[in-house]
């Protein structure tokens, strides 16, 4: 069976580690709590080339923000549910490496068996135009605002660890959204981009692959801007810019 382990960098307080029934609890009284929900990679003896999927909540005291090392910059108080490659989650006081506050070693949990893993498009995949810019009405917040929009909106997952040239790249998976067709069926894979440009953090840009087919039809067809779903594709995504950019802490 497999089970969390849990590492830490050991400093010169004394920490605590608590199982309970979906994971692992990491604490340091008065410093932080972390919580390991649970961790799948695939079903047993296929574990799943894009990564796995693992669900965590945190709460540092006394800091507004701390740096996860797969997302950046985020509230000192947050959970998330992702698929990574990474075997660790990473808590740092900076985008410094080397400003580690401690770290969780994960592996995967019994719990969670079952849970599909999605396959993702790769960035090549995504066109460089057309592109939404938004904003964000401060730094620091947008991972927590892009997740709840994702969930929100696709019912989605999405893999964090594309970055490139300092910008971090969101990939979701493909989800299928509403039409006024009843018999046309559309699908969009979103990319959201983070800082975009790198110099401001509170910038960011979504870009898409949308494809459609009839519910008879066995192959999607890419989606077009002359296609007759487009304008729902494209309110679509005026909606999820405005939700990543107004969703509050």
């Amino acid at each position: 069976m497999f089970r969390i382990t849990v590492g830490l960098l050991m400093l010169s307080s004394v920490l605590s580690l608590a199982q309970d029934v979906a994971g692992y609890t990491l604490a340091e009284d008065g410093v932080y709590r972390i919580t390991v929900h649970h961790v799948f990679c695939g079903p047993p003896g296929k574990p799943s080339p894009v990564g796995c999927r693992i669900h965590y909540s945190y709460r540092f005291e006394r800091r507004t923000s701390v740096h996860i090392a797969e997302l950046g910059e985020v509230p000192a108080t947050g959970e998330f549910d992702y698929i990574s490659r990474e075997p660790r989650i990473t808590f740092l006081e900076s985008s410094n490496p080397e400003a580690i506050l401690t770290f969780v070693d994960v592996k995967e949990t019994a719990v969670t068996r079952g849970d599909p893993i999605p396959t993702f498009p790769a960035f090549r995949d995504f066109p460089p135009t057309p592109v939404i810019v938004g904003r964000l009405p401060r730094s620091g917040i947008f991972f927590n605002n892009a997740q709840n929009a994702i969930v929100n909106s696709l019912k989605s997952r999405y893999d964090p660890d594309e970055i490139r040239n300092g910008i971090r790249y969101l990939i979701t998976d493909y989800s299928e959204i509403k039409t006024a067709h009843p018999n046309l069926m559309v699908q969009v894979a979103i990319m959201i981009s983070h800082p975009e440009p790198a110099e401001d953090s509170r910038a960011f840009r979504i870009r898409w692959i949308a494809r459609e087919k009839n519910k008879l039809e066995d192959d999607w067809r890419p989606l077009t801007s002359a296609g007759r779903s487009a304008s729902f594709v494209n309110a679509f995504l005026a909606g999820l810019r405005r939700e990543i950019e107004n969703l509050t802490q």
